[in-house]
């Protein structure tokens, strides 16, 4: 028998009642998967288990806690909205796939941890944390802009297809990657 993703669409709050995660699945010990868009506020930590899991936050999504994808090939999508600018302050593992969609910004402040394929199609994509064990593939697709201090911009393979690479330098720090395709690549701030 084969089961197809739950599906969960939030413009409210979640929140846990006595503690604990705010979502997770489990059929029968094996696991279907969720499909979640989050349009609103979850308090607390997302916790998949084993199947596929595609997740999207929306412009104004916030989670509290951290997000954890489980077992499975799990997506991440951040959608934003022109003049939205939002943040994932939590710790962030277990997916494979991270997609920025959508006009405005959305800022990861965890590291890249576990994804194989990141792509930023449209708006900004700010990278705040430590990538340096980011070993998977970056491409900036036109109309897309990634924003990263030298010190969390990952330093394998860089690849943009007409995006841009921004680095938000107000100190001093050290690039060492490799940044290839077409596109542009500058510098903001007065970081050496």
């Amino acid at each position: 028998m084969t089961l197809g993703q739950n599906t969960i669409i939030n413009h409210g709050t979640i929140e846990p009642t006595q503690g604990g995660n705010v979502i997770g699945s489990s059929v029968n010990g094996a696991s279907s998967g969720i499909k979640f868009e989050n349009h609103g506020v979850v308090r607390g930590s997302i916790l998949f288990t084993d199947g596929n899991d595609d997740l999207t936050f929306y412009a104004g999504s916030v989670v509290t806690g951290n997000i954890d994808g489980g077992g499975g090939s799990n997506t991440l999508t951040l959608n934003g909205a022109i003049g939205s600018d939002d943040t994932l302050a939590g710790a962030l593992k277990d997916f494979q796939t991270l997609t920025k969609d959508g006009d405005g910004r959305w800022t990861v402040s965890g590291p890249l941890q576990g994804f194989d394929i990141v792509n930023v199609n449209q708006g900004i994509l700010a990278l705040t944390g430590n990538n340096d064990n980011f070993t998977g593939t970056l491409t900036v697709n036109s109309g897309g802009t990634v924003e990263a201090r030298a010190q969390s911009l990952p330093t394998s393979v860089v690849t943009t297809t007409g995006g841009n690479v921004r680095f938000i330098q107000d100190d001093t720090g050290t690039y060492s990657g490799v940044i290839s395709g077409t596109g542009n690549v500058d510098m903001e701030g007065y970081g050496k």
